[in-house]
């Protein structure tokens, strides 16, 4: 976490904007403790975050779209993924593609992932567009503030982070767990 505070100090927001899109949550936060110190400008760390968060999430959509099928048709079966869970996904990207990446934007270290699950599922780019526009603006002052409000405990929030994103996991699977055997259950009876 030093390095970060150090390479923020150091060269400012233009590692700010790359981290936030090669990385993510990580540099806001240490942005924001920097704005507590002084050290840089809120609103203009909120921007650069935001653009980071928008301009890195388009370029990880668009990459998976373009290449993200074959990548899984020819290694796929490495990390389990079958051409049957692919088509799952595309269903629910079309389904619950707006919802699902709107809060996973917010769980720390599934805001990529769900991003090219997006674009392998070829979810509509305008659609994307649209919940990503949003959720990166909430995103960018969210984490920005947390970093300020919480710069001194900076690793206690990390922990904390993690432990939320577990919880949301669990309380994520059992919603779809849920959901599947709630259809099941009601496409028996009709």
């Amino acid at each position: 976490m030093d390095g970060v505070i150090n390479l923020l100090l150091q060269y400012s927001y233009l590692v700010l904007f790359a981290g936030v899109v090669i990385e993510g949550e990580i540099f806001p936060l240490a942005a924001g403790a920097l704005v507590s110190l002084g050290e840089m400008n809120l609103y203009l760390a909120i921007l650069v975050t935001f653009g980071g968060a928008f301009i890195g999430d388009i370029l990880w959509f668009l990459a998976a779209r373009h290449w993200g099928a074959r990548f899984v048709e020819r290694f796929g079966r490495l990390l389990f993924l079958k051409r049957a869970r692919l088509e799952w996904l595309e269903e629910h990207f079309r389904n619950n593609g707006k919802k699902t990446l709107f809060v996973t934007k917010f769980i720390y270290t599934f805001g990529h992932s769900s991003i090219i699950v997006a674009g392998v599922a070829k979810m509509p780019f305008r659609d994307f567009i649209k919940v990503d526009l949003i959720a990166s603006l909430i995103w960018a002052g969210l984490f920005v503030f947390l970093g300020y409000f919480f710069g001194s405990g900076f690793s206690i929030l990390k922990h904390a982070l993690r432990n939320v994103t577990w919880a949301a996991i669990i309380i994520l699977v059992t919603i779809i767990i849920l959901q599947f055997f709630v259809r099941k259950k009601f496409s028996k009876e009709v």
